[in-house]
This record gives structure tokens, C-alpha cells and sequence, in this order.
């Protein structure tokens, strides 16, 4: 009876060897999982923090297409100081660029002044005048 005793703690000692290693195998995947969810955690603070420096970039470029657009007009008829900033603009390269400055915007305005040009082209312009262009491209602002 005793060497059936034995037997019997024998295996139950085996058993609780087993349980042991399965309770510490559970241990290990646990720390695993907890490494896992710490790498997740850092990513998304990484993560976080690109896209808030994207949404600063975006912020920062609207900002600065606002501003160039502000400074630049094209071909038509602009109102100083209303469609157009005051200031002095400039074209880089033209053909057959015509300008004027004119007393009004109706069919009845009469021209101020005006310039046919080919190549680089300077104006400054003034609160209140009506400036017109026509095939001279994109004016940008320069002072």
C-alpha cells in the first residue's frame, strides 16, 4: 500500500510539475502580450503625433497658398483695394501684354493710362484705381 502511495504522490507531483509549467508558460505569453500591447501603445503615440504634425504642415501650407493667392492676380478687370491688394506687381515674361488704368468699370471708362509690352512688366497700384490686362498671365505681388 505504501509503493501505491508513492506511486500515487509520484503522480500527482508530475501533475503539479505539468500545472506549474503551464501556469508559467501562461506567465510568459501574458508578459509577451503586455510587451505587445506596450509596443501598440508607443506606435499610436508615434502615430499621434505624425499626424499632428501633418494637420501643422497642412495648416501651415493652406495658409501660405491664401497668401500667394492674395498676392496674385490674373488677366481681367480689378478694382484696387476690393479684388485687388494695393501694392506694386510684376510679370516675369509676356507677349503683346496690354495694361491700363481706367476711370471706372462700365462700357463708358476712359483710359488713364496704358502699355503694350513684350517681356517683364512692372505697375504699382493704388487704393480706389480700376486696373484692366489682357494676355499678360499671372501678376504677383512684389512690394
Amino acid at each position: 500500500m505504501e509503493a501505491n502511495l508513492t506511486e500515487k504522490v509520484e503522480v500527482m507531483s508530475d501533475k503539479f510539475q505539468a500545472a506549474n509549467e503551464k501556469v508559467q508558460d501562461a506567465r510568459d505569453r501574458n508578459a509577451e502580450l503586455i510587451d505587445r500591447e506596450v509596443a501598440v501603445a508607443d506606435s499610436e503615440a508615434t502615430l499621434l503625433a505624425d499626424q499632428a504634425s501633418l494637420k501643422a504642415g497642412q495648416d501651415a501650407l493652406a495658409a501660405s497658398t491664401q497668401q500667394v493667392a492674395k498676392d496674385q492676380f490674373s488677366d481681367g478687370m480689378h478694382l484696387v483695394g476690393t479684388n485687388v491688394t494695393p501694392g506694386t506687381y510684376a510679370i516675369s515674361t509676356s507677349t503683346r501684354c496690354y495694361y491700363a488704368w481706367k476711370s471706372g468699370t462700365g462700357s463708358d471708362a476712359e483710359i488713364v493710362d496704358n502699355e503694350i509690352v513684350n517681356g517683364p512688366a512692372t505697375v504699382t497700384l493704388k487704393a480706389g484705381e480700376v486696373f484692366e490686362s489682357n494676355r499678360c498671365g499671372k501678376w504677383t505681388k512684389v512690394g
